[in-house]
């Protein structure tokens, strides 16, 4: 936006040399210049800042239209589900493709010896969720049906637990690796 103002003092520079009395020369004094090349540079700044908002909030459009693409893809493939372990799946690969963080998904407390629904994406992740801090975290976003995890707890952890939970009754805790990952952002849960 600043290469738009300064074409802006440009242009009314341009004008004044050549297209106003005296021809090819800078002159700003006569009487009514000023108040017209004011007028020109404000109106040019405006265009100007208006162009860069207009093509700010068309990438921040596409953006929203590619999650709402995203969304509208996982419910078709929501109704075409029979049970919930295929839902789960159809999670933790939604959420693998857009946050980039392999994650795991606990249908039962994680103290207990059930396997979990796991989606990695390096090999080396994987002994992380299993460690004994992470089950902790874990279990005790289970326990409680808050976040815990990362900065949400005391126990050490390098990832993120929600619980999921509906009318008080807790359906799961999903949990993802989050550290390291630079395009992962708690907020954009």
């Amino acid at each position: 936006y600043i290469w738009g103002i300064i074409a802006s003092l440009f242009g009314v520079i341009g004008v004044n040399y050549f297209f106003t009395y005296p021809f090819f020369e800078l002159n700003f004094t006569l009487s009514g210049y000023p108040v017209t090349f004011i007028g020109m540079l404000s109106i040019s700044v405006i265009t100007s800042t208006l162009t860069t908002h207009i093509k700010e909030q068309g990438k921040m459009t596409a953006l929203r239209e590619d999650y709402l693409n995203k969304l509208n893809e996982i419910n078709k493939q929501l109704i075409m589900t029979d049970s919930i372990s295929q839902i789960i799946e159809l999670v933790l690969s939604y959420v693998i493709s857009t946050y980039k963080v392999s994650c795991i998904f606990y249908t039962n407390d994680p103290t207990k010896n059930s396997a979990p629904v796991t989606r990695i994406m390096a090999g080396e992740e994987e002994a992380i969720f299993f460690s004994y801090e992470e089950k902790a975290n874990a279990h005790l976003a289970y326990i409680t049906q808050k976040t815990t995890g990362l900065h949400h707890s005391e126990v050490a952890s390098v990832c993120l637990y929600l619980p999921i939970n509906s009318h008080g009754m807790i359906w799961g805790v999903l949990g993802l690796y989050c550290e390291g990952n630079p395009s992962f952002k708690e907020d954009n849960l």
